[in-house]
């Protein structure tokens, strides 16, 4: 398990390699030479492709967790906690995060908002 020192103005953390990739900053980005991007919520090695797999993952999440549960709008608040996902067990995957609806005000979690066709079947009944 390759470990290595990344230093940045709040402090000095090592962390596993699997859990980060180094990337090269273009000239006018913040930084100077190298930066890093931390491992999405993911539980195995940060590749590209996991990067890409990950990211169509969770395009897909959040079209299906797009809406407020009680009246369908898309705008809310919500906090920012990480939630790991674990392969083979995707289907288990479950963004815990707290929303408060803009419009209705109704509390509820990532997980629960419901994606258009859903809220559209709801409207109908």
């Amino acid at each position: 398990m390759m470990k290595k020192e990344i230093k940045t103005r709040y402090a000095n953390k090592t962390i596993n390699k699997n859990f980060y990739s180094e990337v090269k900053v273009k000239p006018g980005d913040e930084g100077i030479g190298y930066g890093y991007i931390f491992a999405p919520y993911v539980l195995k090695e940060h590749t590209e492709e996991s990067l890409t797999d990950y990211n169509k993952f969770m395009d897909e999440y959040r079209k299906l967790h797009k809406l407020c549960p009680k009246c369908g709008v898309m705008g809310h608040s919500t906090t920012l906690m990480g939630y790991p996902l674990i392969e083979g067990k995707r289907d288990e995957y479950k963004d815990l995060n707290n929303c408060v609806c803009s419009n209705c005000g109704n509390h509820h979690t990532t997980h629960e908002r419901i994606s258009e066709e859903e809220f559209n079947k709801k409207i109908i009944q």
